[in-house]
């Protein structure tokens, strides 16, 4: 099952974004938690992400990687994949096609919340700081060298780009690939959220 907005769809109307503009911390999150049927997730271990919503963008299961394939990548619709190698830096990395779920992350902006739910129902909030771009030297090559299409054509190396989103701990990393000039695995974007402050 999907990750739901209780009588709601992810698309659907629901509390205005959380921040206000001022300090970033718990007091300007607007209670929407309770929208979230967090006992569709509910699963053996609590400390497995299972689902990621935000408002009006998307609501997706968590689909885990197999210990054996660290490329793999979920085909299935409503779905997004933890990327296993970014969480031993503590890093919840979502890896979805752009012909499947990774679509709705275009339609991500900085400023929205990201809700992770984990499988004792517990909800996370983060929130997005920022959006990044790079165009892949060799498309169908996952360890391929990168130019970033946000900061004058620095090229970057697979591991360089891995160690820039997935090493730095406490994050959500949304990433999929960008199509263009008739190829659907030009580029790469990036979606950074960051945790919300408990202060």
């Amino acid at each position: 099952m999907s990750v739901s907005a209780r009588g709601h769809s992810a698309e659907a109307s629901c509390t205005e974004s959380f921040y206000d503009g001022g300090p970033l911390n718990t007091s300007h999150l607007r209670s929407r938690h309770t929208l979230i049927d967090v006992t569709r997730f509910k699963r053996a271990d609590p400390a497995t992400v299972t689902g990621v919503f935000v408002c009006r963008v998307l609501a997706l299961d968590v689909a885990q990687q197999p210990i054996d394939n660290p490329v793999f990548v979920s085909e299935k619709s409503g779905t997004a994949t933890q990327f296993r190698l970014a969480a031993n830096y503590g890093t919840i990395g979502l890896l979805a096609h752009n012909t499947r779920s990774g679509a709705k992350f275009f339609d991500l902006a900085a400023g929205q919340e990201v809700d992770i739910v984990y499988g004792d129902g517990t909800i996370r909030p983060y929130v997005i700081s920022e959006i990044r771009h790079f165009r892949a030297l060799n498309p169908d090559d996952p360890y391929t060298n990168f130019v970033d299409l946000d900061r004058d054509g620095i090229y970057l190396s697979s591991t360089q780009v891995f160690g820039e989103f997935y090493e730095k701990g406490d994050r959500v990393v949304f990433q999929t690939c960008i199509d263009a000039y008739g190829n659907a695995s030009w580029g790469r974007l990036f979606v950074i959220a960051t945790p919300v402050s408990e202060d």
